[in-house]
């Protein structure tokens, strides 16, 4: 009943692995009204719409047919303290666009300066058909591959990259040796990167 009277959801997630800031957003949602000063240029649409199982904001935000502007910032290792800087600066700048709190002379760098992004739409997902299956090696965040690119092979037909895109959130190196999981996504495929902002 409370997620059922928001007018806005932010998420916040840190990550295992050492990564930029970074939006999610729902769906093919692009809310630069939202998202204007947050210490992130980069934005990951239509996620929730491609991964197996729902994001949180998936059960308060569109994810439920609900119109509310929802999005996650993934802000950083779980380590590293600068994660807890970049939440504490994307909450208050949140705040501030929507007329909550006056913006002042302790407003960030980021909203000070012109507001541009770099968009990854998510298209698709690599998941095992059995557990013969291995990444042919880890794939870098936001790396671009190319049409026919071999992704993983085992038992079965070689998966490939069936058009040009990009990798997010394939699993590092140190596990491709043995990570065979056929319920859980081995990376995730993105349109090419596309430039938004002011």
């Amino acid at each position: 009943k409370i997620w059922q009277q928001f007018e806005v959801g932010l998420d916040f997630h840190s990550t295992m692995q050492h990564t930029a800031p970074m939006i999610i957003s729902a769906g093919e949602a692009f809310h630069e009204d939202l998202y204007k000063g947050i210490p992130a240029s980069i934005v990951i649409t239509n996620i929730d719409v491609v991964q197996i199982g729902l994001p949180v904001f998936g059960f308060f935000g569109q994810g439920t047919g609900s119109k509310t502007p929802v999005f996650e910032v993934e802000c950083g290792q779980h380590e590293d303290p600068n994660s807890h800087t970049v939440a504490y600066e994307a909450a208050l700048t949140l705040l501030r666009n929507l007329g909550m709190i006056e913006d002042n002379a302790g407003s960030t760098v980021a909203q000070q300066q012109k507001c541009q992004y770099q968009e990854y739409q998510v298209f698709g997902k690599l998941v095992f058909p059995n557990k013969n299956y291995r990444l042919v090696r880890s794939f870098a965040d936001f790396e671009f591959i190319e049409k026919g690119t071999l992704l993983a092979r085992g038992d079965g037909i070689k998966m490939v990259a069936e058009e040009d895109c990009h990798t997010i959130f394939c699993k590092d190196s140190k596990s491709i040796p043995t990570w065979a999981d056929t319920g859980e996504e081995a990376l995730f495929l993105t349109k090419p990167v596309r430039f938004k902002g002011q």
